[in-house]
């Protein structure tokens, strides 16, 4: 009897699945977005070039969507780097950065284009990382891997609620 019963569970297990669709993640409706270039509210100069660029990439890469100029596009995003931080981990003898740990703080709102309805608002998203500044090289530069992450992170916030 108690072997039956395990059976039926299992089996009714195996029929409902485990919530694997092969619909997208995103709303298949949006089929265009255009990406404006996050402002940046922080001193560091160019991290909101490095912040757009690797979201475009994760979107061309990762999503259904088109990267097309504002006019064209049924939704657009927008946000800011509100914050970055950045913790020195170790140091040369010349107290050059070698090793520190930073992160990046954004809000983001992606809006239907056509109607001016909100999609989605991300507010307050952190991202950190490790980095090991080499000889010549420039947080921003070294920063890449933050914003690829970031970036990634982002998309899947454009991913429909389940």
């Amino acid at each position: 009897m108690k072997r039956s019963r395990m059976l039926l569970l299992a089996a009714l297990f195996a029929c409902a699945g485990c919530g694997y669709s092969s619909q997208p993640l995103i709303d298949p409706k949006y089929k265009t977005v255009y990406v404006d270039t996050f402002d940046n509210k922080t001193f560091y100069r160019g991290f909101e070039n490095s912040l757009t660029r690797a979201l475009v990439n994760q979107i061309n890469t990762n999503t259904h969507m088109r990267i097309v100029p504002r006019n064209q596009a049924d939704t657009v995003i927008s946000g800011q780097i509100t914050d970055f931080k950045q913790v020195v981990l170790t140091e040369d003898l010349n107290n050059n950065v070698r090793e520190s740990q930073v992160t990046a703080y954004v809000d983001m709102t992606w809006t239907d284009r056509r109607t001016g309805a909100v999609i989605k608002k991300v507010h307050n998203h952190t991202c950190s990382e490790d980095i090991k500044v080499a000889l010549g090289q420039t947080l921003e530069t070294e920063s890449a891997e933050l914003f690829r992450d970031l970036a990634q992170e982002l998309v899947e916030q454009l991913e429909k609620d389940w």
